[in-house]
């Protein structure tokens, strides 16, 4: 049912100028191997929980030799009775897992995943049980990818050290934009 979100994905480089923005892009092309990666995700069940349009946010912060690169990435699911929070949580987290085995960056040394649900992080961690819900079919295929990538860590962090994500999966739902996303990207 989750299956064929709409999604947008966009990225940056971040540098200083416009030459070494250049030459990042290339360079990020051509290596797949990252130092460090950090992934933020959010999701939300708008206007009303369970039931409403469901919208994902991940933000994915990846360092190669000191060049920095971000992605963004954002996808929304019609409403539907069966749509949750929790559910919405666990999507953007699979997204960014699955962007992570992807990428070929399943060894990278330094991955650390960064949530505002304390129900999720605690569940990835082994801390919580997971038991039933709505949610039980992603979670667990959430375990069966973090299996694949050795030097993964799960970290629970506040709202507020998670806005981009946390606007992302707001703003993906019509008429609430997020501040994060480039205004060419809400143009299209």
């Amino acid at each position: 049912m989750w299956d064929h979100p709409k999604f947008v994905t966009f990225h940056e480089i971040i540098r200083e100028t416009a030459a070494a923005q250049t030459s990042a892009a290339v360079f990020f092309k051509t290596i797949n191997l990252m130092d460090k990666i950090k992934i933020y995700f959010d999701g939300s069940c708008l206007p009303i929980n369970p039931g409403g349009k469901m919208g994902i946010g991940v933000k994915i912060t990846m360092i190669h030799d000191g060049i920095e690169t971000v992605e963004f990435l954002a996808g929304e699911f019609e409403p539907h009775p069966q749509n949750t929070n929790s559910v919405a949580e666990y999507l953007a987290l699979k997204k960014g897992l699955e962007f992570i085995i992807e990428s070929g960056n399943t060894d990278c040394p330094d991955i650390e995943v960064l949530g505002d649900s304390q129900f999720v992080i605690r569940q990835m961690q082994g801390v919580y049980r997971i038991r039933k819900g709505e949610y039980l079919p992603i979670a667990q295929k959430c375990v069966e990818i973090k299996t694949q990538i050795p030097s993964i860590r799960f970290t629970w962090i506040e709202r507020s050290k998670n806005n981009d994500a946390d606007k992302l999966s707001r703003g993906i739902i019509p008429g609430n934009p997020p501040s994060c996303v480039p205004q060419w990207l809400l143009d299209t």
